[in-house]
């Protein structure tokens, strides 16, 4: 009985915890105004990666290009441009 009602405490305050990040990651963003370069699309980036020869990196499929970043999904999408585009500068490095 007792480790029931705890089980349900530690889920409760996950849950808490849960929406109290999302809330930040939300506020955070909006308060960094960021905006998808136009080259964050899928066939743009496929094309330079195949210039710059990086055979072993994959354009991710999302698109972030001229959109302003707002939610986490977004944020992972623009973070994945983000690499590429910093594996280019190093020529794969």
């Amino acid at each position: 009985m007792i480790a029931g009602v705890i089980l349900i405490a530690f889920g409760i305050g996950s849950i808490v915890l849960g929406m109290n990040a999302r809330d930040t990651v939300s506020t955070e963003l909006s308060r960094e105004n960021i905006v998808g370069t136009p080259d964050m699309n899928p066939a743009d980036t496929k094309t330079a990666l195949e210039e710059a020869k990086l055979t072993d990196v994959s354009a991710p499929s999302c698109n972030v290009a001229g959109k302003p970043i707002n939610s986490g999904d977004e944020a992972r999408c623009f973070a994945s441009y983000m690499r590429i585009h910093a594996l280019e500068s190093s020529g794969g490095l």
